[in-house]
């Protein structure tokens, strides 16, 4: 095993720190681009939709979480869940206000 100094160590946290920078710099458009396709998932039901935002939120759940924004993941995770088991038919959203309340609240975050 190769064991890392104390200078490669900080070098890999500057650079995680980049990343971090980077991925934040990209969460408006990532979110404005659920906002398009919550927007018209919600008009149509269209199934292909629905996957896609299924994608768009899966990506900012698992890329928040990895970057240390928890609270920003896990909603986005929630979120995921609930529509992917709606598309599957497994199970409706039922309180679809609560949803679209969570959703909003998900594509808001970009301002904070």
């Amino acid at each position: 095993m190769t064991d890392i100094s104390e200078d490669g160590l900080q070098r890999i946290r500057m650079q995680l720190q980049e990343m971090q920078k980077e991925y934040i710099a990209s969460l408006p458009a990532r979110l404005d681009e659920i906002s398009t396709l919550w927007h018209a998932y919600s008009s149509s039901r269209d199934p292909d939709t629905g996957r896609a935002l299924v994608t768009a939120t899966h990506k900012v759940a698992g890329t928040s979480t990895l970057y240390g924004l928890t609270e920003l993941g896990a909603l986005a995770r929630s979120l995921e869940e609930q529509l992917a088991d709606e598309l599957d038919g497994i199970d409706d959203i039922t309180d679809q206000d609560s949803f679209a309340r969570q959703m909003n609240e998900l594509i808001a975050s970009k301002a904070g």
